[in-house]
């Protein structure tokens, strides 16, 4: 999993008109690689990665349809609510992966996504948005914040249009390695949606240049 790291020297490619910041890129590939802690480590928060935030209300969730798995918690420091999403873990995440059929993404004439990324999204969804709605209710006010890698980032990209359409924001969404969720109209719906987003790789990792 180190590897991935490298992506913070890589190219950073961006669907933005606001500032990159090292900084946050930073602190959110921590948070993306706790994503891949047990559900118990996350839930009591006793990993090397969680010392390094202050964190209330902290709670994973895990949906069996693709086997997807992420964490909600509220960012003392950044008064923000957070969302992270793991990585592919397995090999039914790779089953999930490589159905590359695309299907019509509602809401959005010409929109289709990744039907395997979509599916799974799909699942864990009722989670995510009731987690989302809980924590936003609690910390009034908080910025609200969408990260992941690799799947995770394809789960990201996804949740943070969800999320839009439901709270009416998303502050900022910083990926990892993501792979290409949808066509480009799809993209390009993404960037009026999503002001502040961005897309970290190593150019020469080949999962952000996949489906091909």
């Amino acid at each position: 999993m180190a590897g991935w790291k490298i992506a913070l020297m890589a190219a950073i490619l961006c669907v933005s008109i606001h500032s990159y910041s090292t900084a946050i890129a930073n602190e959110l590939a921590h948070i993306s690689a706790i994503a891949y802690e047990s559900q118990a480590n996350i839930d009591g928060w006793k990993c090397s990665e969680c010392s390094k935030f202050t964190v209330k209300s902290q709670k994973s969730f895990f949906s069996s349809v693709a086997n997807i798995q992420g964490y909600g918690f509220y960012d003392v420091k950044n008064n923000a609510v957070t969302i992270s999403f793991r990585g592919s873990a397995d090999i039914k995440n790779w089953i999930y992966n490589l159905n590359t059929v695309i299907v019509n993404y509602p809401g959005c004439s010409g929109c289709q996504v990744h039907q395997g990324f979509y599916s799974a999204y799909t699942g864990v969804a009722p989670l995510v948005r009731t987690m989302v709605s809980s924590l936003l209710s609690l910390y009034r006010g908080a910025k609200l914040v969408i990260t992941g890698h690799s799947l995770g980032g394809a789960m990201a990209v996804l949740c943070s249009l969800d999320m839009k359409e439901i709270h009416g924001k998303v502050d900022y969404v910083y990926t990892y390695g993501q792979p290409r969720v949808g066509n480009q109209n799809f993209a390009n719906f993404y960037q009026t949606q999503i002001a502040n987003a961005f897309r970290v790789i190593n150019y020469a990792d080949m999962v952000p240049h996949v489906p091909p």
